[in-house]
């Protein structure tokens, strides 16, 4: 599995687990609701927005921060 693949899952599972869409995630990362799609379109994202991502992927929260 390569590396964006891999985080579009984790992302995938964590939106299942805190019962919110993809669209809400990327509306509370990184303040863009088609982030996710995006991203799962060949999108990239700079190294800032690959650290506030996995932030919010290790948060306990649904909001990261």
């Amino acid at each position: 599995m390569n590396p964006m693949t891999e985080l579009l899952s984790r992302i995938e599972q964590h939106c299942q687990r805190r019962g919110i869409s993809e669209s809400t995630f990327g509306r509370y990362v990184v303040n863009d609701g088609k982030f996710v799609r995006r991203l799962k379109g060949g999108g990239s994202m700079t190294i800032k927005t690959l650290e506030r991502v996995e932030a919010a992927l290790r948060s306990k929260t649904s909001r990261p921060g």
